[in-house]
Formats: structure tokens, C-alpha cells, sequence
């Protein structure tokens, strides 16, 4: 839960398409309806133009939602940006969703 007692963002598996290179988690630092801001821990972030797809995960793991996106730009060398990519009606509903309880 956030300060505010709403359900908090947790973070993203996220597994690289452009080269299948494992899966990883990474927390999630900002979302939009365009895409997200994720933070690695252990890993460096997927290149800039890789292609992934991630399972977006709220309140550890009681909601979930699979994504397609690619990785627009790295802020630092922990924290990237992804892009999401041809949202469905039930998937933009689900982020409409997480951001209107998160805000």
C-alpha cells in the first residue's frame, strides 16, 4: 500500500524478445498509460531499442497484466524507460486502472 493506503506498484518481470536473453525483475518507478519507468537492482538495463515483454505486477503479485514494449531510453545506469506497444482495450483498462489508484 502507498502512503495513501492504495494499492502500490510493485514492479515487472521482463523478458528481452530482441535476443531471449533471460527474464528479470526490476521495480517499478513511474507509469503512464504510454509506458513505465523501471529500476534495476542486480542487472544493467536492456539496451535502448530492445524489444521485451513484461508482466507488470501490483501489490505484490495479487494483480497482473502482460505487456509488449520496447526500451526508449536509460535515465542512469539503474533506471530505464519502456514504451508500451499496441495496448489492447483490457489492457489499457487495467493501467487506467493502477494509475487512478496510484495517483
Amino acid at each position: 500500500m502507498d502512503k495513501h493506503g492504495q494499492p502500490g506498484l510493485y514492479g515487472a518481470w521482463v523478458i528481452r524478445v530482441t535476443d531471449e536473453i533471460g527474464e528479470h525483475f526490476y521495480k517499478a518507478r513511474d507509469l503512464s498509460i504510454e509506458g513505465i519507468t523501471l529500476q534495476t537492482e542486480k542487472c544493467p538495463p536492456p539496451p535502448v531499442g530492445d524489444l521485451i515483454d513484461l508482466r507488470l505486477l501490483v501489490e505484490n503479485e495479487d494483480q497482473a497484466v502482460s505487456l509488449n514494449g520496447e526500451v526508449v531510453r536509460h535515465i542512469d545506469d539503474e533506471q530505464f524507460i519502456v514504451r508500451f506497444l499496441a495496448l489492447d482495450q483490457d489492457q489499457r483498462k487495467f493501467l487506467q486502472d493502477v494509475i487512478s489508484k496510484w495517483d
